[in-house]
């Protein structure tokens, strides 16, 4: 059944947040006897977290005719997000930089989960599952235990990733399980991701014998993400996401996305606490719209700061907060309309102060004789730099 070729058991193939030593799992009394199907309790969906009513009075622009019933004049995202099926935040003209960095700090924004890694203790395999495993691995010291592995797909099509792991002789196994919601379709909601992870959990029960339920499991890694589509100037946006600082003590690094129109990749990381990583989704998804992704992972010390120790800890304030902190630094430099490096970068200093003048001037009844062409160069470096009139110089 087994390999007999002195094998290293791999940690389960995550990154540099997996810790080999589980978590604290709920703990309960372990019966002798093994118990039967209908003792696995499955999680109640009843009570997932769910996005109050009633939004503050917002002052920011609104998109969309006020005779329109579908805008609510309380909150100038609700068109954005019509009936929040997706986890997409999305409007009927391109997104411009300021406005994402508007969105980004609304509490409408809407957040999906792109990845969830959880962790168990089950009872042991069922009879003959160990079949069903397609790898088993030993360690490579000649000591007791070993690890199955094995992948298997959901309804959605998306693929969970299954370690099942025996550390010794007369210890109690480990389950670990990668899970994508998003996988095949679009950034899926949390509940949405819920129900996913409870559909896991199910399909996972016909090796396994569950001890617990899938709200007990504990969790190893966790992705939020937000996406925006349609962008204005998507490489132009990245362009100047580079150039954000990162917190202090924090490390940066960008690098060619995916796609012939990929553009550039940013993130920002620490050991600690997780990585903000901003790309272009549709060229790594091959998507009709342009759309922008920034993706949260959270890592141990942030989760246990946050809250997200364990699934049933997964909700709207446990999730919103842990996002905040890890997208801060973009969300400000877009609020603040950071865009004067990369311009200078793109278009070169001298044509830069140029369209500076030529709006200073317009802007100021001083009549200028430039060409259609120098005009229509002059409006897209304004454009590019998110630049309507005076007062966003001044910000």
């Amino acid at each position: 059944m087994y390999d007999n070729n002195p094998q290293h058991i791999d940690s389960a193939g995550h990154g540099q947040d997996d810790d080999p030593t589980p978590p604290t799992l709920p703990q309960g009394p372990r019966a002798l006897a093994e118990p039967q199907a209908s003792e696995i309790v499955t999680l109640d969906l009843s009570n997932t977290s769910q996005r109050s009513e009633a939004s503050p009075t917002c002052t920011h622009l609104h998109y969309g005719a006020e005779d329109d019933p579908n805008v609510n004049l309380d909150c100038p995202w609700a068109p954005l997000m019509n009936n929040y099926e997706t986890a997409l935040n999305t409007a009927d003209h391109p997104l411009a930089a300021r406005e994402i960095g508007e969105i980004l700090s609304s509490e409408n924004l809407q957040l999906g989960i792109d990845r969830i890694d959880f962790m168990t203790q089950p009872w042991g395999l069922r009879e003959g599952a160990e079949w069903e495993f397609d790898k088993t691995t030993r360690h490579n010291n000649h000591q007791p235990g070993y690890a199955m592995e094995t992948t298997r797909i959901l309804s959605g099509g998306q693929s969970i990733r299954l370690w099942y792991r025996q550390p010794a002789d007369n210890t109690p196994p480990l389950l670990i399980v990668r899970s994508n919601p998003s996988q095949n379709r679009s950034l899926a909601t949390i509940d949405q991701a819920l129900e996913i992870g409870q559909e896991a959990w199910d399909n996972v029960g016909e090796l396994v014998i569950h001890t617990g339920t899938f709200a007990d499991s504990a969790i190893l890694n966790i992705d939020i993400a937000a996406d925006f589509s349609p962008v204005a100037d998507l490489n132009g946006l990245l362009r100047t996401l580079n150039h954000v600082r990162p917190m202090p003590r924090w490390s940066k690094k960008h690098f060619k996305s995916v796609g012939p129109t990929g553009g550039i990749t940013v993130e920002h990381f620490t050991k600690t606490t997780g990585a903000m990583t901003i790309y272009n989704k549709s060229a790594q998804a091959s998507l009709d719209s342009p759309t922008i992704r920034f993706e949260a992972k959270v890592f141990k010390a942030a989760r246990k700061r946050f809250g997200l120790q364990h699934i049933f800890e997964i909700s709207e304030d446990a999730v919103r907060p842990a996002f905040d902190h890890l997208v801060s630094q973009f969300r400000q430099a877009l609020q603040s309309q950071l865009a004067l490096d990369p311009a200078i970068d793109h278009f070169g200093q001298r044509r830069l102060i140029e369209a500076i003048g030529y709006l200073y001037c317009t802007s100021n009844g001083v009549p200028l004789e430039v060409s259609r062409e120098r005009r229509y160069l002059l409006h897209k470096i304004l454009k590019d730099m998110g630049v309507t009139g005076l007062d966003d110089l001044a910000a």
